[in-house]
C-alpha cells in the first residue's frame, strides 16, 4: 500500500479533506508522537474511508470500516493510539486487515510497508 505520511500538526489536520479520489491501493498513515485517545472526522472529506487505529507496537486496536463523507460526528479510536492508516472504504476487509492485525511501516520501526495477518 503506497501512503502519505501526515506526521505534523499541519498535515493530521488536513488529511484527506477536499480530495475527489484515492488512489487504489493508497492511502494516509497519520503518525502521532506518542500514544493517546484520538478521534476523527470526515468534515470535508467526500471520499468514504475505513480507518485503521493502530497502537505503538503496530498492532490494529480498531477498524472502522465504510465511513460517511462529510460527516461531523466523532470517530472514537481509542486511548492509547500512535498511528491511524485511512484506506478506501472496503479496502481492509479486502486485505483482511482487523484487531490484532500487526501493521509493518518504517516509521514503527520496521524495515518494510507491508501487513501481515496475525
Amino acid at each position: 500500500i503506497d501512503v502519505e505520511v501526515a506526521d505534523t500538526p499541519q498535515t493530521r489536520k488536513q488529511g484527506l479533506m477536499y480530495r475527489e479520489q484515492l488512489a487504489p491501493l493508497s492511502g494516509m498513515f497519520f503518525v502521532f508522537d506518542k500514544p493517546q485517545k484520538v478521534h476523527f472526522w470526515m468534515k470535508n472529506t467526500s471520499i468514504s474511508l475505513d480507518m485503521i487505529f493502530i497502537n505503538k507496537n503496530g498492532v490494529v486496536e480498531k477498524v472502522i470500516e465504510r465511513t460517511i463523507p462529510y460527516s461531523q460526528n466523532l470517530l472514537h479510536g481509542g486511548r492509547d493510539i500512535q498511528y491511524v492508516l485511512e484506506l478506501a472504504s472496503g479496502l481492509s476487509k479486502v486485505l483482511k486487515i482487523r484487531s490484532g492485525t500487526q501493521v509493518i511501516h518504517p516509521l514503527i520501526n520496521s524495515k518494510s510497508s507491508r501487513f501481515c495477518d496475525n
